[in-house]
């Protein structure tokens, strides 16, 4: 009988822990949150994880281009600017990474979830692209993570 208890009380902890992910200020993050076209000669990239219990203490590592830009965590999302054309998007995964090309358009902003899946030994996770009404709604409640101001 302890040792279920035990049991369960470890696997509630794998899925209830948080990943705790430094936060932008808030002007920064008021600021993408009124979600404004990117300025001429740009693109915007919102990406974002959602507030699913599923996977929060698992932080996952997130590229453009092979560029770093930061860890996600749930209730999270990263801004950035990026030059139009093709980028690819990489998230860290159980085993590898698991990454996506997509074509960037000036002027407008583009919205990518980040979700997390059952693993062997770890979750992992995957990116997929939202439309912007989805996307909008969800980030809305999120706070704005830390990344390099650095546009890709």
């Amino acid at each position: 009988m302890l040792n279920r208890m035990l049991i369960v009380i470890f696997l509630t902890s794998l899925l209830s822990g948080c990943a705790n992910v430094a936060v932008q200020d808030s002007n920064s993050e008021n600021y993408a949150k009124e979600f404004n076209n990117p300025p001429s000669g740009w693109a915007g990239l919102y990406i974002y994880r959602t507030c699913n219990i599923f996977g929060a203490a698992l932080k996952k590592s997130l590229y453009v281009d092979g560029q770093y830009i930061g860890e996600s965590s749930r209730c999270r999302f990263f801004y950035r600017l990026t030059e139009p054309g093709v980028h690819f998007l990489q998230t860290e995964s159980e085993f590898s990474e698991n990454g996506m090309y997509l074509n960037f358009t000036e002027g407008k902003n583009h919205y990518v979830r980040q979700y997390t899946k059952i693993g062997v030994f770890v979750g992992g996770a995957n990116l997929e692209v939202m439309d912007s009404e989805e996307a909008q709604k969800d980030i809305k409640d999120y706070s704005l993570a830390k990344t390099r101001m650095i546009p890709i």
